[in-house]
């Protein structure tokens, strides 16, 4: 079981559990589903600029070299 989630200062946003390792498609399932919605939300409200960041894990470049 894999489990992604949006850290922050004051709790844990877009959690999601998937069964099994990530790969790129699901990871990228995760951002666009998951990820950006959340980020959109709490970012709109937000006077200051919102900062990401990914692992240079390969389940996250899904054929990008």
């Amino acid at each position: 079981m894999t489990f992604l989630a949006a850290l922050r200062h004051d709790r844990i946003d877009a959690p999601w559990f998937i069964e099994g390792p990530i790969d790129g498609v699901s990871f990228r399932t995760y951002v666009e589903k998951v990820f950006l919605p959340v980020l959109l939300a709490i970012s709109s409200s937000w006077t200051t600029s919102v900062v990401t960041g990914a692992s240079s894990s390969p389940a996250h470049s899904f054929g990008r070299r």
